[in-house]
């Protein structure tokens, strides 16, 4: 019955060709999924308005954007990343609910785009359609098979993550505060890459550039925290639990850089929220959330069009100076030359001139 489920849910999910060999192996290999069946997430549980909830993180990776030109070690990192992507999918039916780290308007673009895709109500043109499809995938291809997942289940699904704008006006305001941890992280980029793609590569992260590290990763933590508090707080108002039993089982899936942190506020702070029965913190969550992006923006010109505009117009000057420099060597070198021959034809007339005079003498 259960290996029916997961089947149906493998052919929910086999449009996504990147990885939908990854997700059938990592449904039918039960010797991968004993290897992570234990202590592969932190569970928490808290008791609020006579409900007895459960709470377990799990964190999914950011698959590769990357078709060619890999090495060997990228190709395993990819197939791993697709295994636990697929064991997280494959664990979905055993909750009541779906707690995504993506922010509000990121899940009602993903519905949106699922309810199209689904129903093939694409009406733009070809081109832009597949720009749009191409887009999506690549930039959400960790979450789209949890959404599609807990759709053909009938699993209600909760944003709690913060919004892309924020993350970015954080990042912004931390880097532009500390160039000297900005040029640190710089660094280890060109040295590892994606400095968010494993525990060691964060590690050395957050003792580079602590601030810009807490910007990313603990705010953003918090704010999960924060949200699932607020959405926890109103679980009698909340039409998903309404219809729920007594005893409620909650998967959050968050990105896998922000799993840890995440788990750390959890266990420090989550419990004591509800022991004291604290209402919702609105003013940090505000603080977390940034309207505008006024850092942002003065990070892409200071760091981004400023540089590029003074590289191009050094290259220019460069180049304008080295063509004026040959234009007057080739002055030069015609007047030189020109100088020549203009004495050279005076002697041979000083001489001609001299052998006339000589012989009307004679």
């Amino acid at each position: 019955m259960l290996f029916c489920r997961f089947k149906s849910l493998e052919n929910g999910i086999s449009r996504f060709n990147i990885y939908s060999n990854a997700l059938s192996i990592g449904l039918n290999s039960k010797r991968w999924i004993s290897g992570y069946s234990s202590g592969s997430y932190n569970s928490i549980t808290i008791k609020h308005d006579g409900r007895c909830i459960t709470l377990d993180v799990r964190g999914v990776p950011r698959l590769s954007k990357r078709k060619f030109f890999k090495s060997q070690h990228s190709i395993e990192l990819e197939n791993r990343n697709l295994s636990k992507l697929s064991f997280v999918v494959s664990e979905i039916p055993k909750y009541d609910a779906l707690c995504i780290g993506i922010s509000k308007n990121e899940l009602s673009l993903l519905r949106d785009y699922l309810d199209k895709t689904e129903n093939k109500d694409l009406n733009s043109h070809k081109d832009i359609k597949k720009f749009k499809s191409i887009l999506i995938n690549k930039q959400y291809s960790h979450i789209i098979p949890l959404l599609k997942c807990a759709r053909s289940l009938s699993i209600s699904f909760i944003d709690v993550g913060r919004e892309r704008h924020s993350e970015l006006e954080a990042f912004s305001e931390a880097a532009l505060n500390n160039k000297r941890e900005l040029l640190s992280l710089f660094l280890l980029y060109l040295q590892n890459g994606n400095v968010l793609q494993d525990g060691k590569t964060l590690e050395e992260f957050s003792k580079s550039s602590p601030t810009i590290y807490s910007s990313i990763v603990q705010q953003s933590a918090l704010y999960i925290m924060h949200r699932l508090h607020s959405e926890i707080y109103e679980i009698k108002r909340s039409p998903i639990f309404q219809s729920k039993s007594k005893n409620l089982h909650l998967l959050l899936v968050v990105e896998e850089h922000l799993k840890g942190a995440l788990i750390n506020d959890l266990n420090a702070k989550f419990p004591l929220l509800f022991h004291h029965k604290n209402v919702p913190d609105t003013l940090a969550m505000k603080e977390l959330e940034r309207t505008t992006l006024a850092n942002w923006s003065k990070f892409v010109f200071c760091f981004l069009v400023f540089p590029t505009v003074a590289f191009f117009g050094f290259f220019a000057l460069v180049l304008k100076f080295y063509s004026m420099q040959v234009a007057r060597d080739s002055e030069i070198c015609i007047s030189d030359d020109f100088a020549t021959d203009v004495k050279r034809r005076n002697i041979i007339g000083f001489w001609k001139n001299s052998g006339k005079a000589d012989s009307s003498r004679d």
